[in-house]
């Protein structure tokens, strides 16, 4: 597996023309950008997950949602109800790189910033 690092949106921007995959229904795929980060690098276990990711892929049922664009994310309703303080994603490798699916239901907003 490649070395796991934040993406910009240049990343995201040449990600998303061959991206394999196409979630179903309400589900997107984002990338998994941490707030924390030594020299580029991402390490999930003690980084903080960032609420601003860019989003991937988009399932067939959401509206007004793009890939390439950038998302603020609901952190709160990510919360592992068992680990408190943990954030629950479900992971995805594709070519060497970690992204996650969400439902639509944590975005809370387009980031512009």
């Amino acid at each position: 597996m490649e070395e796991v690092k934040n993406l910009t949106q240049d990343d995201v921007l040449e990600i998303i023309k061959d991206f394999p995959l196409k979630p179903k229904r309400n589900r997107l795929i984002i990338t998994v950008n941490s707030e924390k980060v030594e020299e580029d690098e991402v390490d999930l276990g003690t980084n903080t997950f960032c609420e601003s990711q860019y989003v991937i892929a988009v399932g067939d049922f959401i509206q007004n949602i793009e890939a390439g664009q950038k998302v603020l994310l609901d952190l709160k309703a990510m919360m592992s109800k068992e680990v408190m303080g943990q954030i629950e994603i479900d992971p995805i490798e594709v070519d060497g790189k970690m992204f996650a699916f969400i439902y639509d239901s944590v975005i809370k907003a387009d980031d512009n910033r």
